[in-house]
């Protein structure tokens, strides 16, 4: 399909800024930038990283957007729980996580559907979030940057990059800006974050910010 040419062709184009941030994924990076998350914020963040997992499931731009706006309301979801240990945070995959989140619905569980995976999603943005609020902009981008950084690490999402630039290339323009247009700046920071920590040196082009 013409979808999957056209993510085959991104990931072709941006192979090797791909590749850095596929091996700072398989190097389980996650509880070092765990460290960084101030100790009243550290909450089992699987979920979060159980949404996020589902990006490369999605073939329609809209969803995978939803994506990112699922897993930064979930972390407000989280961040309402109890705190845990220290001993406890860092690797997201001491345990299985149990719950597995389809876009548009952070608190569904069971697997995803092949119906599901194709589906675009609900086309107006206040029926993913609210009028007035994008989620994540009660707290501090000091603070839910790391804690995004740390969920994306932990989905393990492979060709993230290029995710992203597919994303971004096919949503609608009023996409991004607003609610959307947040949750897009957010995930593209933390990309453009990891791939400084790889070791790429300063990032000039690619994965654009709005």
């Amino acid at each position: 399909r013409a979808s999957h040419c056209l993510r085959g062709m991104y990931r072709a184009l941006h192979k090797a800024r791909d590749e850095q941030l596929n091996l700072l994924i398989e190097s389980s990076m996650e509880p070092a930038f765990a460290a960084v998350i101030p100790v009243g914020y550290r909450r089992d963040f699987r979920s979060v990283a159980d949404i996020l997992s589902q990006l490369p499931v999605y073939t329609h731009s809209d969803a995978k957007l939803c994506c990112v706006v699922d897993a930064l309301k979930d972390i407000h979801t989280c961040l309402d729980r109890p705190p845990v240990s220290s001993a406890d945070f860092g690797d997201m995959h001491a345990h299985p996580a149990h719950i597995h989140c389809v876009p548009g619905t952070a608190d569904a569980q069971g697997p995803l559907s092949s119906d599901d995976a194709e589906r675009p999603p609900q086309s107006e943005a206040e029926q993913v979030v609210g009028d007035n609020e994008a989620p994540g902009r009660s707290l501090g981008a000091d603070v839910m940057l790391p804690i995004f950084i740390y969920c994306l690490l932990g989905s393990q999402v492979p060709c993230l990059w290029s995710e992203a630039e597919f994303l971004q290339d096919f949503i609608k323009e009023t996409q991004s800006r607003g609610h959307y247009g947040y949750c897009l700046v957010t995930l593209q920071s933390a990309l453009v974050f990891l791939l400084q920590r790889a070791g790429s040196g300063p990032i000039g082009g690619g994965c654009r910010l709005p």
